[in-house]
């Protein structure tokens, strides 16, 4: 980060210094902003049996009880390949550093104190 001095400084010259900077965030972000996503895949039964390491029978019992987000056409089954990602990232366990960050954060947001026992005792 840039640090920028206030004194003797004119306020034109701290607003194009102000603004050169944030361009210069924005222009490097871009390319990850507009970086072209891949593709959806649509999958057919097998194919997500075979990418969620499961039985077939296994994904029909998922789909029964609305586990599974799918597309249903006529007989057919399908399904986003996305949307298994999804599923699969959401059983994903936290690591304790994160945990941690959640619970500090968590704590700072409700209370105004830090999660190191500010303000704990009561």
């Amino acid at each position: 980060m840039t640090a920028i001095q206030f004194v003797g400084v004119e306020p034109e010259t701290l607003i194009q210094a102000v603004a050169d900077e944030v361009t210069g965030r924005v222009l490097a972000a871009l390319p990850d902003i507009l970086k072209p996503k891949p593709a959806d895949r649509y999958l057919n039964l097998n194919e997500a049996a075979a990418f969620l390491n499961l039985k077939p029978a296994s994904i029909y019992n998922k789909i029964a009880s609305r586990e599974l987000p799918h597309i249903k056409r006529g007989n057919r089954l399908y399904f986003l390949e996305s949307d298994l990602r999804e599923y699969l990232n959401g059983g994903r366990q936290m690591t304790a550093a994160e945990v941690e960050a959640a619970a500090a954060t968590y704590c700072n947001e409700k209370s105004g104190f830090a999660a190191a026992g500010k303000g704990g005792d009561r």
